[in-house]
């Protein structure tokens, strides 16, 4: 097996009240032999690319404080990947973003706060985790649809 790549990550603020991230990620896989199988059969690998291991991933975070409001969006764009050990099925890239909003309420303490999150904020549909396969049909979970959650912390 051969994998190489490269990981990069970068944070700031331009401003007091905002804070920006970004990462990206290039994986390059080769395997380099065929896998032996029952039987004394070789199931015809080599040359391919390792299963569900995307070539490019991106990641993207904005946070902004106003007062006692703290609002937040990300973003994860995650490459198509092959979901067994012979690439023949793929499963296709996608993008999710997520949103949170957060109100800190001093009056109930100063660790206390209202947080409102929304998980795939776009009702993105798509391919999540992958139940692989050496050579057959592998078996997808299916990524959250859009999902609100609200959050009362209260800390006395």
């Amino acid at each position: 097996m051969t994998l190489q790549g490269v990981d990069g990550q970068i944070g700031f603020s331009p401003i007091d009240a905002l804070t920006l991230y970004g990462s990206f990620t290039y994986t390059d896989s080769e395997v380099q032999n065929d896998l032996p199988s029952s039987g004394g059969v070789f199931i015809p690998t080599a040359g391919n690319q390792l299963v569900e291991t995307p070539d490019w991933q991106f990641g993207f975070r904005a946070d902004y404080e106003i007062g006692d409001w703290n609002l937040g969006l990300q973003g994860k764009y995650v490459g198509e990947r092959y979901s067994n050990d012979i690439n023949t099925e793929v499963a296709p890239d996608y993008t999710v973003w997520d949103m949170d909003v957060r109100y800190r309420l001093n009056g109930l303490g100063t660790n206390s706060w209202l947080q409102l999150n929304v998980i795939n904020l776009l009702d993105e549909e798509y391919l999540a985790d992958i139940s692989t396969s050496t050579s057959g049909t592998a078996q997808y979970q299916v990524g959250a649809p859009r999902t609100a959650m609200l959050t009362l912390r209260a800390a006395f």
